[in-house]
C-alpha cells in the first residue's frame, strides 16, 4: 500500500527521519521511518527501520542538542500538540 509521508529531517549525524501514514483497508498506521545517509534502512531504528507511532507527527524538528520535537493533533480534540520522541 502506498505511504503518505507527513514530514521528513535530515539528521545531525547524517540519518533521514521521516513521519508517515499508512492507509489500510479498516484502520491508518503511523510510522515514523530511519533510515542512513546512503539511502539504505536504519536497522537499528525500531523494527527494521519502521516504528510504529499513536499519532501522525505532521512536523520534526532537531534541537541543537540533538533531541526530536514533533508536532501533531489529536483526533477529536482541538488543538495541535507537541512532544519529545525517546530515543531517537
Amino acid at each position: 500500500m502506498p505511504t503518505q509521508i507527513s514530514d521528513a529531517i535530515l539528521l545531525t549525524d547524517g540519518k533521514i527521519l521521516i513521519s508517515a501514514v499508512q492507509p489500510g483497508n479498516l484502520s491508518i498506521s503511523f510510522l515514523l521511518l530511519r533510515y542512513n545517509g546512503n539511502g539504505s534502512t536504519d536497522t537499528n531504528f525500531g523494527n527494521d527501520g519502521v516504528l510504529y507511532t499513536p499519532q501522525d507527527y505532521h512536523s520534526l524538528v532537531q534541537t541543537s542538542y540533538g533531541k526530536i520535537i514533533t508536532g501533531f493533533i489529536l483526533f477529536g480534540v482541538m488543538g495541535f500538540y507537541f512532544k519529545r520522541l525517546f530515543p531517537v
